[in-house]
């Protein structure tokens, strides 16, 4: 094995080996389809130039083989990115390789349509170890996803919800295109096997920006799952169901350990691989905000409410009632004789009338905060297929006055829009 780096690094990674076929001292074997990566997961491992690259537990190795780290360089993650991937699963469920009880028909090994979904940290579609929703249990017992299809896109830590057409028979391959921005960056989907009780593929929050940057391409081997729904152990068991609901746990070669499983292969080490979904990266967009105070970003919606952009100093309205000199000298004429007895008093509210005025004077040219309304309601978004852009604006109430602060963003967008409905050809261009 030749390393391909030109200086020293060590790594907490993965490692992508290219080729037909790698088996180690163990008995494993990765068996790579058409020169597809695999990853291979290590804690640690040194790069050192002009050497020879020795890898613990390798015995066998058939062909020469290419090693390179997945390094992660190709783009930094930024909150405003908006990134295409396409996400493929193939699997490889066959006779060959599962002789066990293989169902040939009523129904024949198949898969069903695959479900994703693009998200932050707030949302989980499942988790090996916990139970599973009540959606998802429907889902991998039924293959019907009527309940998951209710999730709002958008909401919930959701933002793209995408599906990818089921697989007729146990080998083949499905495919889809899914949208992530650098505030939803992490992926998970879920494929039921189909016969079984509860039985599935997954990932679970697969985080799509490593390092603070875009992956590139990646492929995660999944192992058979079962969801803790049924207690069936065969592919053909009737409905049986756990009570109460146990945990998502991994389906090994020797576990569940009981003669009668379908994946009970006591000689294996590791089950044969069954399952593989592939991510690469598409298409990597930049939103840019727009902040203008010209006329055509004040074609806004009137708002109810006003919004005071600094919060610190808020504008003071002085209401001075100050009567005009004719009322001021106005004595009514009852007063006769007397009018010589005011005259004192009159004198001090001309003077107290110069100092109002000198102080309004002043107020009126004191700073002031431009003052804008709050934010419109989000558009909709401008397309139904692919990617768009929903837009919110906020109108200026008072602008800014002296040396107050000037007007804030008065328009915003983001990135809106999904894959799940577009034709299958919208992003080869």
């Amino acid at each position: 094995l030749r390393c391909t780096f030109t200086c020293r690094q060590t790594y907490k990674t993965e490692i992508i080996l290219t080729g037909p076929l790698l088996t180690t001292s163990s008995g494993e074997g990765l068996h790579l389809a058409g020169w597809t990566p695999v990853l291979l997961r290590y804690d640690s491992i040194t790069i050192i130039p002009s050497l020879r690259l020795l890898i613990a537990e390798m015995k066998i190795i058939r062909a020469i083989f290419l090693l390179s780290l997945f390094h992660y360089v190709y783009s930094e993650c930024h909150s405003d990115d908006l990134v295409v991937y396409k996400v493929t699963l193939h699997t490889f469920w066959t006779a060959e390789s599962f002789p066990k009880q293989y169902p040939e028909y009523r129904p024949a090994a198949q898969w069903s349509k695959v479900l994703g979904r693009s998200h932050n940290q707030e949302y989980k579609l499942f988790s090996i170890g916990k139970e599973i929703s009540d959606p998802l249990k429907n889902f991998v017992e039924n293959s019907v996803s009527d309940y998951l299809d209710e999730e709002v896109q958008g909401g919930g830590g959701i933002l793209d919800s995408f599906q990818a057409a089921p697989i007729t028979s146990g080998f083949g391959l499905s495919s889809s295109e899914f949208f992530i921005d650098g505030n939803h960056t992490q992926v998970s989907m879920v494929a039921r096997i189909v016969p079984s009780p509860d039985w599935f593929v997954g990932v679970d929050s697969l985080n799509l920006c490593q390092n603070n940057n875009w992956v590139d391409s990646l492929t995660f081997e999944a192992d058979p799952l079962d969801a803790g729904t049924d207690n069936g152990m065969t592919f053909t068991s009737p409905n049986w169901p756990s009570s109460p609901q146990e945990n998502v746990t991994v389906i090994t070669s020797r576990f569940p350990n009981h003669p009668a499983g379908s994946f009970y292969y006591p000689e294996l080490v590791n089950l044969p691989r069954i399952a593989v979904f592939g991510f690469t990266m598409l298409k990597l967009y930049k939103l840019d905000k727009i902040h203008s105070g010209t006329d055509d970003d004040l074609e806004i919606i009137p708002m109810e409410r006003e919004y005071v952009h600094r919060e610190l100093f808020n504008e003071v309205t002085y209401n001075i009632n100050i009567k005009s000199p004719k009322a001021q000298n106005h004595i009514p004429s009852e007063m006769g004789g007397q009018n010589s007895a005011l005259k004192g008093p009159h004198t001090k509210k001309k003077k107290k009338k110069k100092s109002k005025e000198k102080f309004r004077r002043k107020a009126a040219t004191r700073s002031r905060d431009c003052r804008v309304s709050e934010w419109s309601p989000w558009s909709h978004c401008s397309k139904t297929c692919g990617i768009g852009e929903a837009i919110r604006t906020r109108k200026i109430i008072k602008p800014q006055k002296g040396g107050g602060r000037p007007c804030p963003l008065l328009r915003d967008k983001k990135w809106c829009g999904s894959a799940r409905d577009c034709d299958h050809q919208y992003f080869n261009w």
